[in-house]
């Protein structure tokens, strides 16, 4: 791991140009002054943003020398996390690399500090002094960084198929864990039961302990593949998106697939890895990518359902509380909370960030760009400000092309 006291190499650019700053009330636009945006390394391509601290986590993967500094970090390729701040640039980075492809999915930020990142490995790992091996094709990989980056442990877990691991949510003593996987696992936990598909691909969900053990496992799905998507928690349960391509049963529902398939949904799952209830969202070829507790333990699902860039509010018991559109968006793709407030990324002609009210109210928007941008990570702070994490696709007023890490003071 290389830390950094002060910026080297990377350069940190201020934000220029006229950003227009549209409320939903459909007045005049407010023009905003400059933001700030710090360049990643070239050849970094971020894949999962998190916001700890004052500053905030961007993890990536590189299928080749990735330099920072003076430092080289993964020689061959692999993954990188970097730590931001944008008065001092990157403070420090991370590479991990092994005999095969290794990459980061997921990447959160504890309450405590710590950040916690899932990832995928073929054959051989390092993670801090130790290594992993798989069990066969490409196994998952779970590690917990303290605050200054360094690894407090990394477990893995796999059989002998290709496991996927899509999302984690850190807890006080430990975390859940979603993804999808084909061939029998035995999760390595001495009581947590081995795992079965009942069709092609099934989704797991694990209970993690703040050490990395897997204390339970659960199987969902049926006769058809199952793929995850993302994760969240809400007082002692969790509920998890997906796709599907048979019917299966969830609780006390019944997942019907949209005729032509595939379809998406949602899941509450209880803390004791009890499935409560299942909803469908959207038609055919609908996608999911983010979901999201809110304050009154309901949950937020962004995607794009019907061809159209949505988030959608669910009660406690997955009932439909309200559904937003968003014109112009071409995706939604990652969702965190400020206070009652939901905070949106997602792409269109450019960045697109957007603050939704408690009653789906779109009190502001944002858009940065107008190519065909990709967005990673969108994280409010403490002080009102708005992180988001994006691969632009070129120069623009707002930003510079390429990877980068950006701050909206006040969304």
């Amino acid at each position: 791991m290389v830390h950094f006291e002060v910026r080297r190499g990377v350069k940190g650019a201020a934000l220029v140009g006229a950003l227009v700053l549209a409320s939903a009330c459909g007045g005049p636009p407010v023009r905003a002054p400059q933001r700030d945006v710090q360049t990643l390394p070239p050849g970094f391509a971020p894949v999962a943003l998190a916001a700890a601290g004052t500053g905030a986590w961007v993890a990536g993967t590189t299928l080749g020398p990735v330099k920072v500094g003076s430092a080289t970090l993964t020689p061959r390729g692999g993954a990188v996390l970097l730590g931001l701040d944008l008065a001092k640039g990157i403070t420090l980075a991370q590479g991990i690399g092994g005999t095969g492809p290794v990459r980061f999915t997921a990447l959160r930020a504890g309450a405590d500090g710590d950040v916690w990142a899932a990832g995928e490995f073929s054959v051989q790992v390092a993670l801090g002094k130790g290594l992993l091996d798989t069990a066969g094709g490409h196994d998952c990989f779970f590690v917990r960084f303290d605050p200054l980056g360094n690894v407090r442990w990394a477990t893995r877990f796999g059989g002998p198929g290709d496991e996927h691991c899509a999302d984690l949510v850190p807890l006080d003593d430990g975390a859940w864990v979603v993804g999808d996987f084909g061939l029998p696992v035995d999760p390595p936990g001495p009581d947590a039961p081995g795992l079965e598909s009942r069709g092609g691909r099934d989704l797991f969900v694990l209970k993690l302990s703040g050490e990395g053990v897997v204390e339970a496992a659960l199987r969902l799905g049926g006769a058809g593949d199952e793929a995850a998507v993302s994760i969240d928690a809400a007082g002692s349960g969790v509920a998890v998106a997906g796709t599907f391509t048979a019917d299966f049963q969830v609780g006390v529902s019944r997942m019907g697939v949209p005729i032509g398939g595939p379809g998406a949904f949602v899941a509450g799952i209880r803390g004791d890895l009890l499935p409560l209830w299942g909803r469908v969202l959207g038609d055919t070829g609908t996608t999911l990518r983010s979901v999201r507790a809110t304050t009154d333990g309901g949950w937020a699902v962004a995607g794009v359902m019907d061809g159209v860039a949505t988030v959608v509010r669910l009660n406690p018991g997955g009932s439909s509380a309200w559904r937003r559109d968003l014109p112009g968006w071409a995706t939604a793709d990652a969702l965190d909370r400020d206070g009652s407030d939901l905070l949106l990324s997602g792409s269109g002609a450019g960045v697109r960030l957007a603050r939704v009210a408690a009653d789906g109210t779109i009190v502001a928007q944002w858009q940065c760009g107008t190519g065909t941008d990709r967005v990673v990570g969108v994280a409010g702070r403490p002080d009102g400000a708005v992180w988001f994490g994006a691969e632009m696709s070129g120069d623009s007023a707002c930003a510079p092309g390429g990877p980068v890490l950006g701050r909206w003071p006040g969304l």
